[in-house]
């Protein structure tokens, strides 16, 4: 597919639920990439949940997500569907 990406990376930030019913929580990472870039990522239920539990600033993991396009505001987003935690 072409909307697929992979990322490995350190994490910047550390993520934050947002929501309260557990259908809703949300939360965003942000990962330093091997450019220094930074991406940001959005974290659905269970993956956000472990995510929180399991990360801190430094933690090497690997994301596997898709990308979408937000219609309001134009704007790509990528979506984590799978999170593996490398160290």
């Amino acid at each position: 597919m072409l909307n697929t990406f992979v990322l490995l990376g350190k994490v910047h930030s550390l993520p934050l639920i947002q929501g309260t019913n557990l259908s809703e929580n949300q939360s965003t990472i942000e990962i330093d990439g091997v450019m220094s870039d930074i991406f940001t990522v959005r974290l659905w239920r269970g993956i956000a949940e472990s995510c929180k539990a399991a990360c801190k600033i430094g933690t090497v993991i690997a994301i596997k997500g898709r990308v979408e396009v937000n219609l309001q505001t134009k704007a790509m987003e990528l979506i984590a569907e799978k999170v593996e935690f490398i160290r």
